[in-house]
Parts: structure tokens; C-alpha cells; sequence
């Protein structure tokens, strides 16, 4: 059940990233995707990491039902690094607020 909820949060994410204009149709070289730094900070835009790593990786987890990572705070980096004055960046944030509570709270069951 609880990978459900995640998969759903995952499409939302790469709906509001479409939505917000921050959504990239090619992809990075390899190599800025082998980064690692946080976020692929040194090589990558945060919305290039979510679409290129975190949606992927995640997506991975939740098609194997893997275990869950038991924290999970993108939402504040998204905070620091996107522009808040647009209306879909801030439903975006919503929606990995929501998500990192999701993961989160997995954690305790």
C-alpha cells in the first residue's frame, strides 16, 4: 500500500516538474550523473537530479518493493534552489513535502 502512495507522489513530482518548465528532454552526459556530491550538486540542476536520479532511483524501489529510504528531506533543498514565485514550483514543493513525510514516516512501520 504504502508503495502505491510513493508511485503516485513520483508521477505528481514529474507532472509539476513538466508543469513548472523545469523539465529537461535530453538527458545529462553520464558522468554528471556518477557525481557524488549531494544532489549531484557539482554537475547537475536540482530539477536535473530529481528527473535524471531521484525519480528513477525511486522508481526503481518501488517496481522491486524494495526497502524504502527511512529519511528523506528534498523538499527543503528544493526550498533553497527553485523559484518560489512561480505558482507549479510551489505545488511542487507541497507535493515533496508530502513525499518526504511519506518516507518518513515508513521509517517507525
Amino acid at each position: 500500500m504504502k508503495y502505491i502512495a510513493i508511485e503516485k507522489y513520483l508521477g505528481d513530482v514529474s507532472k509539476l516538474l513538466r508543469q513548472a518548465g523545469l523539465w529537461s528532454e535530453q538527458a545529462p552526459e553520464a558522468a554528471a550523473l556518477s557525481s557524488s556530491a549531494p544532489f549531484c550538486c557539482d554537475t547537475l540542476s536540482f530539477q536535473q537530479w530529481l528527473q535524471f536520479v531521484f525519480l528513477p532511483r525511486m522508481q526503481g524501489i518501488v517496481n522491486q518493493r524494495a526497502p524504502l529510504p527511512t529519511s528523506c528531506d528534498i523538499a527543503t533543498m528544493a526550498e533553497q534552489v527553485l523559484d518560489l514565485s512561480v505558482p507549479e514550483v510551489r505545488k511542487l514543493i507541497v507535493t515533496l513535502k508530502a513525499l518526504d513525510q511519506s518516507l518518513t514516516m515508513t521509517a517507525g512501520h
